[in-house]
């Protein structure tokens, strides 16, 4: 219980700090855009797992990892790009996510029939 209580003030402590920058730098929408590209990466490793028994065993979890990291460097490398629309380049990679998701789900579950 002492330990909850202690990781609850350094986490009261933290947050604020860290929020007061993400919305400075327009960052407030990012976890919704690597939400969706991570689903994007979950859905793939279905994808892959199906068509290829190699990486039948692999864990969806780190292809989502993957995907999501990746999505994030390309946020920052459309971010720099375009250096006056920076709040831009998360709703890109939020609809490209959940647009790839969508593709690689329909490919996994055609692969069931």
């Amino acid at each position: 219980m002492q330990n909850a209580f202690i990781s609850g003030l350094l986490i009261g402590l933290i947050a604020p700090l860290l929020g007061v920058f993400i919305v400075v730098r327009r960052l407030s929408l990012i976890a919704d855009a690597l939400s969706h590209v991570s689903l994007a990466g979950i859905a793939a490793s279905l994808y892959v797992g199906k068509q290829f028994a190699i990486f039948a065993g692999i864990s969806p979890i780190y292809f989502g990892m993957l995907f999501s990291v990746s999505g994030s460097l390309i946020i920052e490398k459309l971010r720099t790009v375009y250096k006056h629309y920076q709040e831009l380049a998360i709703p890109i990679i939020m609809s490209g996510g959940i647009g790839v998701s969508v593709i690689f789900i329909s490919l996994a579950d055609g692969f069931n029939t």
